[in-house]
């Protein structure tokens, strides 16, 4: 089944919830709903519409990581009982209802971030998706990663992790240098085929036509263009085989055309770069991030920075901390022209557009029940204001929409009640508002 639900205001039952654990919370509210639902069942005069909403004002300051505030269970709960007061304002009058941040984080995981504690220190800074480049690394290291990822998933009950290979392309390498080496304007250098050569004026390449298609007059450019060469036709990066002006707009056009055709869209590359080496990213890189949570793209990535920078964690903690504050900006219902298009006019395009409707009309959250990720990907696309709640019944699914933006994917078994399902679902929204999808 697939269904997007806009929900309204659940706050009447929160006042119960300031102690016990989850799922004796969840089996309280439960209890109360139904039997409320089994004592109305006379003559039904109209279906009641729930709504999830979670308003606030313009100056208040929300918190970006678990480093920054540290609350207590009551204090949690104290928090989302004065969010989720409907008042008296007229629908279009209430602020945005987003208050967790919807652009998903993807780090590229390595030397150091490789181990167990920073995988979970990772995650509770914010990233939602771990990348294995399969440029590097053999098969084991990679899948040492994997089994972490899969431990803490199975450990967390309040969030997820995607986990993202990246696989090897077309590409020339150079061989391991025993010392990083400095270069000056003039100064020749040689690149061989011969393997496991690396001194400070030769290193070997793995591409064994490299003398057969380098030219006199080429140029090669090496790190992704950080150093340039006269050699070589330049490969891999878009800044490094087109002009460096296009790449703003070529970027903005890529994201467009993206999301039109219902495909995820990740901003890489260079996002934090000085973060590799310095504790304090520059302006122009927190301006990079906010153009590409403003263009609307679903994730923004980190590479060196947290594969082997110094300051992996605080990398991710800059791209939380500017990302949410950027969505808090953001006029939300934009819609590509031509999804409808992508989707070849599915019916579920139809609920998606009004659910979203009626969480940019209303200041509402969404709730969609999934068992294949279609539906809420979907919505994902038409990006509402709320934030999407993605109940579903599949590990693989709940894993999978962690990189699709504003989706807040969570866990449940399905009944075959669907009224049963959806007051499951409510329940576990009561108890968990606080914790699910922090970021």
């Amino acid at each position: 089944m697939a269904q997007a639900l806009a929900t309204r205001s659940i706050h009447s039952s929160l006042a119960s919830l300031s102690s016990g654990s989850l799922h004796s919370r969840v089996e309280k509210i439960r209890t109360s709903d139904l039997a409320s639902k089994t004592s109305a069942r006379k003559p039904r005069k109209s279906h009641k519409l729930f709504r999830v909403t979670a308003t606030r004002s313009a100056s208040e300051v929300v918190p970006v990581s678990p480093e920054d505030v540290q609350k207590t269970e009551e204090e949690q709960m104290q928090l989302l009982r004065g969010i989720m007061q409907p008042g008296d304002t007229p629908a279009s009058m209430w602020s945005k209802p987003t208050v967790r941040r919807k652009t998903k984080i993807v780090c590229t995981i390595g030397p150091s971030t490789n181990t167990r504690e920073m995988i979970w220190k990772l995650a509770e800074e914010g990233m939602n998706v771990a990348r294995l480049n399969m440029s590097h690394g053999d098969h084991s290291s990679h899948q040492k990663v994997i089994d972490l990822v899969k431990e803490y998933n199975a450990q967390s009950k309040d969030n997820v992790i995607a986990i993202m290979l990246d696989t090897k392309g077309p590409e020339v390498r150079s061989g391991d240098l025993p010392q990083p080496i400095a270069l000056e304007s003039g100064q020749e250098f040689t690149f061989t085929i011969r393997r496991g050569v690396g001194t400070a004026d030769c290193v070997s390449v793995n591409y064994d036509d490299f003398v057969n298609d380098v030219e006199v007059g080429d140029m090669l450019l090496v790190d992704g263009g950080m150093m340039s060469f006269v050699a070589m036709v330049a490969r891999g990066d878009l800044g490094a085989e087109l002009p460096i002006e296009e790449v703003p707009l070529l970027q903005e056009e890529i994201i467009r055309i993206c999301r039109s055709m219902g495909k995820a869209v990740i901003v890489a590359t260079n996002m934090l770069e000085s973060m590799i080496v310095h504790p304090t990213p520059t302006r122009a890189e927190v301006s990079d991030i906010a153009i590409a949570v403003r263009e609307g793209a679903d994730a923004v990535m980190l590479s060196g920075e947290t594969a082997h920078g110094k300051f992996p964690l605080k990398a991710v903690k800059v791209m939380h901390t500017v990302a949410l504050r950027t969505e808090a900006t953001l006029v939300g219902g934009e819609t590509p022209s031509n999804l409808g298009q992508a989707f070849k006019n599915h019916m579920s395009e139809m609920f998606a557009f009004h659910a979203t409707m009626m969480s940019n009309t209303l200041g509402t959250s969404i709730v969609v029940f999934t068992r294949t990720g279609f539906m809420a990907i979907l919505q994902s696309h038409y990006r509402p204001s709320g934030t999407i709640f993605a109940f579903t019944n599949e590990k693989r699914i709940q894993q999978r929409l962690a990189l699709y933006q504003g989706v807040c994917p969570i866990y449940m078994e399905f009944s075959d009640d669907a009224e049963g399902t959806f007051a499951n679902a409510l329940a576990l929204l009561q108890c968990s508002l606080c914790w699910h999808c922090k970021y």
